[in-house]
């Protein structure tokens, strides 16, 4: 194991032996605080930035994980069923970020939308473990705001479904748009009866899918009668600058801006220094706050593992650059990201970190669902004339006035 990864583990393992009571403790019912009695996800991100997490993934590759600690042969490297089988592990890593400073934890529940689930035999505990990993999450939230009296905040993590319906391959495209969006109303509603107070479609990389995704929300949120609950959602970007199918950032805008959605941003896809043009569009171009979650630079291939390679300071220096100089409303960290990297975060953010005022050129636009075409108005003035052949109307009138003439000679 590398040095940096260890001390890394070492880390989780304090957070897991200050959670281990507390998460006993929880498994027998520990109460979710009421959402009233926090101020909202969205009126705290007018007061402040807002700091994300660090990778959940990634971070249980930290540890020697058992096919037992998985639950069995079945369900071996579904990391979101550890929610379940080793809630301890799920909580420490909560723990952790939360220690160093972090505004947001994401729920362990990335993949846990009912197709997903069923790849592991798992598709009927689908409402049951996305409602008990948003537990998990606001358990420890709560707890650290207790502390305090700094709010915190649960985001419940959707990510795809490893379907594509814009592309045209068929087995990848054989889903319908309703279909899509009740699988994504089901994980939703039980992610808002497990306490979260932001609903975040991430990793995205098909703009259709995203649609119906958030079509899913909006019938969660009106099913359960919570028009509380935020809306976020989150692309993912290749080194082009373009989502996997090709949809360009302008139609990324045009499109989510027309969904029901109130943040929307990029995540995952490469290092922060990859989306620089992208974000400096996204802060110049939308109305919405801006999200940036990238992971620890482009993995690189390391003894056969893939390991993100950007150290804490080069990551939250450039994060802090997108905050102070473009306006960037939300960061933290996806994949290859650590508590170290979090911690560097809020050390370059401060405790009330401000967002820089904006100039937003919007472009009123219709998207393709690849590229945008903007909608342009004229109202100058308009000259409708005739054309007149001057020399050609007088003799006409000359002839006209012979012809007159010679009838009144001749008494007609």
């Amino acid at each position: 194991m590398k040095p940096s990864h260890q001390r890394v583990k070492v880390f989780y393992w304090a957070m897991l032996a200050k959670g281990r009571h507390a998460a006993v403790s929880f498994q027998k019912g520990m109460s979710v605080s009421p959402a009233q009695q926090r101020q909202s996800y969205l009126a705290a991100l007018k007061e402040r930035v807002l700091i994300y997490d660090g990778a959940m993934g990634t971070s249980f590759d930290t540890f020697d994980l058992s096919v037992e600690d998985f639950g069995g042969e079945r369900t071996n490297g579904n990391r979101d069923y550890l929610a379940w089988t080793r809630p301890d592990l799920v909580r420490g890593i909560h723990l952790a970020y939360l220690e160093v400073g972090c505004d947001v934890l994401e729920t362990n529940t990335f993949q846990s939308t009912r197709l997903r689930l069923e790849e592991w035999g798992l598709g009927e505990q689908t409402h049951a473990l996305n409602k008990h990993a948003a537990r998990l999450a606001r358990t420890a939230a709560d707890e650290f705001s207790a502390r305090d009296g700094r709010a915190r905040y649960v985001a419940g993590a959707i990510g795809p479904t490893g379907m594509l319906p814009s592309s045209d391959d068929p087995a990848l495209s054989g889903i319908s748009f309703d279909e899509l969006s009740e699988i994504f109303r089901e994980q939703a509603v039980a992610l808002i009866e497990g306490g979260v107070d932001v609903l975040l479609v991430e990793t995205s990389v098909d703009i259709l899918e995203v649609k119906a995704a958030l079509d899913g929300l909006r019938r969660a949120k009106i099913e359960l009668n919570r028009p509380d609950i935020a809306v976020q959602a989150q692309i993912f970007l290749d080194l082009s600058g373009r989502m996997l199918l090709g949809t360009e950032v302008p139609a990324v805008i045009a499109t989510l801006e027309a969904m029901p959605v109130d943040v929307i941003g990029l995540n995952c896809s490469t290092g922060p220094e990859h989306m620089r043009a992208a974000i400096e569009y996204l802060t110049s171009h939308s109305r919405l706050p801006i999200s940036c979650i990238p992971n620890a630079g482009l993995p690189i291939e390391v003894d056969g593992q893939a390991v993100f390679p950007m150290e804490p300071e080069p990551f939250a220096r450039i994060l802090g650059e997108f905050v102070r100089e473009y306006g960037v409303n939300i960061v933290g960290g996806c994949c290859g990201t650590t508590p170290a990297h979090i911690k560097r975060l809020r050390e370059v953010l401060g405790t009330q970190p401000q967002a820089a005022a904006r100039a937003i050129e919007y472009i009123p636009s219709v998207s393709s669902g690849i590229k945008a075409a903007a909608l342009r108005q004229d109202v100058t003035l308009t000259l409708i004339g005739e054309r007149v052949n001057t020399l050609a109307r007088a003799s006409q009138e000359a002839a006209a006035e012979r012809r007159l003439r010679r009838r009144a000679r001749s008494g007609a």
